[in-house]
């Protein structure tokens, strides 16, 4: 079949091992991008977020098959690099090189990488496939919806890089592999790398500002947030802490929070450090949108409220009344650190 686009012959796919807790998706994703190099005559590359990673996927024998890995160099990545971070630099190297498709495993924060990217290199996102095949050069997708009752048909407009994520589960492992090792490159030289962040402008977005995805510790309200001076209150306590503000879907019906700050299931689901639930009693579609969250605080005056039972910490009270005292303890804190601190 002749190339539609000439300049783009690779098919990369993004790997991450996550320290041997990803088992057997790198391996997984070596073989759908090979099944789907294969009948363009393209060249299958692994991608990886630095060398380290590379070179433990190459020992443990999971990446049988590539042409090489692309490796974003120590210097430009550190080991506890943010997903925006990566992107960033995975969006340059894309534009550099212009994969004909970039593969990515449809999990955490492999998916968040990859719309990044997408948004970054202007281009659509084809987000959690169950296949890809080809179709008059470009990639035609399917996806399921209606709870798997249905199929989606995706076929995506414009030049490559195509941007896509893939279910793992759905893979059958039928493709055989050619044997071998795969180098590594590192992509740019430390001399391109990005420039220190002592170097860097940085500013700080307000409580309001803040994206749910972005943020490290997330404040969320729900209908037993009755009062706008708590709700005030609670966005004070967001700025202190340096979070920012959602809520659940009864807030959002509520008029506490806009619906693009709405948590749960028809909402966004993240993944905070820390999430403060204030006044949410805790339904099962909105416990999907948190079920990553790390650490888990509720404020209910519902002992028996399915929030509070799942809670890390659990304040039965009225949150009221619970705001307005832990909004005074912080500043309290913040004004007096010795007297914290002793």
């Amino acid at each position: 079949m002749p190339h539609e686009f000439e300049d783009a012959l690779e098919v990369w796919v993004y790997l991450d091992d996550k320290g041997g807790a990803a088992k057997d998706v790198p391996s997984c994703m070596v073989e759908e991008g090979c099944r789907l190099a294969m009948p363009r005559g393209l060249r299958t590359y692994g991608i990886t977020r630095s060398v380290t990673t590379a070179q433990d996927l190459i020992s443990s024998g999971r990446c049988s098959g590539l042409h090489a890995i692309y490796a974003l160099s120590d210097a430009q990545i550190r080991s506890d690099g943010s997903t925006a971070e990566i992107a960033t630099q995975l969006s340059r190297a894309i534009d550099e090189r212009r994969p004909q498709i970039v593969l990515f495993p449809a999990a955490h924060p492999e998916t968040e990488i990859g719309a990044r990217v997408a948004a970054q290199i202007g281009r659509a996102f084809l987000g959690r496939c169950v296949d890809l095949e080809w179709e008059g050069g470009r990639p035609v997708a399917r996806r399921t919806v209606y709870r798997g009752r249905a199929h989606q048909v995706l076929r995506p407009v414009g030049k490559p890089p195509w941007i896509a994520t893939i279910d793992p589960l759905v893979f059958d492992k039928t493709h055989v592999l050619k044997a071998g090792t795969p180098a590594i490159e590192i992509l740019f030289d430390s001399a391109s790398a990005i420039p220190s962040r002592m170097s860097q402008k940085t500013w700080r977005l307000s409580a309001r500002e803040l994206d749910l995805l972005d943020a490290d510790i997330v404040l969320s309200v729900g209908k037993g947030v009755k009062n706008s001076n708590t709700l005030k209150q609670v966005h004070e306590l967001a700025e202190l802490l340096g979070a920012t503000v959602g809520g659940s879907r009864e807030a959002v019906f509520g008029g506490l929070v806009t619906r693009d700050r709405q948590v749960g299931a028809s909402g966004k689901w993240i993944s905070p450090r820390v999430y403060i639930a204030f006044g949410i009693s805790g339904s099962t579609y909105h416990m999907m949108g948190i079920r990553e969250t790390k650490h888990l605080v509720a404020v209910n005056i519902d002992a028996r409220a399915p929030m509070i039972e799942q809670a890390e910490v659990g304040i039965i009270g009225d949150v009221e009344n619970i705001v307005p005292a832990l909004l005074a303890m912080l500043k309290s804190e913040i004004d007096n650190p010795e007297k914290a601190t002793a």
